[in-house]
This record gives structure tokens, sequence and C-alpha cells, in this order.
């Protein structure tokens, strides 16, 4: 996620301490007064933001895999990488999103790919009765809208042969009228 040595900025300035707040009694009213902020605790908050896109977009697309240990459990867990996005609380530092603990974000494979495109033309058919209209150039441009990796014709092929589909998608032909 950091580019450049910008994970090597973030470490000096991780300790930047966040601006005082002193509440002040005379006058009255009482009111509150905040100093500013320093340049470092700035930069910090900047890089903590960048880091934080950089990851959202990361796992929007379905090449990243989730792992994390939940609290008070010992083994890890695979995480929908989509839960992980709604997640207010990051923090880099901790390997800690949320109540999840040493997170990691993994490759996935191209096996892992594949087996969501098999699903997915296994669930697309299973909806769309055979002959309705519906294609297999169009099923295949409809993947490649809906997932974020490419699907290329040599991997829909491989799909389309392991996938479970009717046998009216597996015949020519036009629908009967």
């Amino acid at each position: 996620m950091a580019k450049n040595g910008e994970w090597a900025e973030y470490e000096k300035v991780i300790h930047a301490p966040a601006p005082r707040s002193v509440k002040q009694w005379d006058p009255f009213p009482p009111r509150t007064v905040t100093e500013a902020p320093s340049k470092e605790y700035l930069r910090r908050i900047a890089l903590h933001e960048e880091f934080v896109s950089r990851l959202r977009d990361a796992l929007s697309s379905a090449e990243w895999r989730v792992r994390a240990l939940p609290r008070h459990k010992l083994q890890f867990e695979e995480i929908a990488p989509a839960a992980l996005l709604k997640s207010g609380v990051i923090s880099f530092v901790r390997s800690q999103v949320g109540k999840l603990e040493e997170v990691e974000i993994i490759p996935s494979t191209a096996e892992e790919r594949l087996t969501k495109l098999i699903w997915f033309i296994e669930q697309v058919c299973s909806v769309v009765p055979p002959k309705s209209g519906m294609t297999k150039p169009m099923i295949q441009d409809l993947a490649e809208r809906l997932f974020e990796f490419h699907v290329g014709d040599d991997v829909f092929k491989v799909a389309w042969v392991e996938a479970k589909i009717p046998t009216g998608y597996k015949t020519g032909g036009r629908p009967k009228q």
C-alpha cells in the first residue's frame, strides 16, 4: 500500500501528538481552546487517509482475500473484503481493523477466481432459462462487467466447461417461437 518510502515517513510521524484542548473558565462562559496541529500530526493524518483509500481500492477488487483473528478466538478466519470496507477503525501499526486483530491481506489465487467465475456461470444459467435469448457471449460480457478482475476468453472457456450448466445452453439453435 505504501509507495516510495511513505511507510518509513509514516513510522516517523506515527507518534506525533494530537492537538491539545484546554478548557478556559475565565472569562465566563467557559470555552474550549484547541491548539493548532503540528506539521507532523497533519502529515500523519494525510498518510493514514491515503493508506486507507488505497486499501479500500485494493479490497474492492477480487484479487485479494482477507484472513483475520477475531477477538477472543484462537483461529484465523476468512473475512469478506466487503465487511472490512465497512469498518470504521483501521490501524496499520497494530494490524487491526475494527474488532479484528492480526489482519492479513493475501493475493487471491487464479484458482479462487476461476471458482468464482464457475459459480457465477452456474447462478446465471440457473436463473435465466435456456433458449431465452441469453447467449454464452452475453454471459461472458456480464461477468467481465461485474467482476473486478479480467475475464479472458481462455479462462471463460475453462469455466464454461467445468460449470454445471443445463443442456439447453450447450446446444445451438434459436429459441422456439
